[in-house]
């Protein structure tokens, strides 16, 4: 987990103190023209792993570099917050420099699913 200590920020990425997989994930995001970033929504806000690798590259948002890179939000809910989850995620993308491409919220209920969230979700995906 971040520990928000500013390293990154202050004196480098490369400096951070977490010696962790970031550098291969970032690689990863490089080599890339477009991404998708997904999360569920847990009490009105994206989960804790999608809200760490955001703080892991926080560092983006002091030098945004991702300008010829395009992204996109998805967040699955079952209730209420996936708005203001999604807007978390698209104002973090939008800060790291990427093209944002419209986002998608899909709603899914625990159990049985009603016909009609399965029909609006396939609807949102075409």
């Amino acid at each position: 987990m971040c520990r928000g200590c500013y390293v990154c920020v202050k004196r480098g990425e490369d400096k951070c103190p977490i010696k962790d997989e970031r550098d291969l994930i970032n690689n990863e995001i490089l080599e890339n023209d477009g991404l998708v970033f997904a999360s569920p929504v847990y009490s009105h806000m994206i989960s804790a792993t999608m809200k760490n690798f955001f703080d892991r590259f926080g560092f983006y948002g002091h030098r945004p570099t991702f300008f010829d890179k395009y992204a996109m939000s998805i967040v699955t809910c079952s209730g209420y917050g996936a708005e203001e989850a999604m807007k978390y995620m698209d104002k973090m993308l939008s800060v790291f420099g990427f093209n944002l491409v419209s986002p998608l919220e899909l709603h899914f209920r625990p159990g049985k699913m009603p016909e009609k969230n399965k029909i609006q979700n396939q609807e949102k995906t075409v």
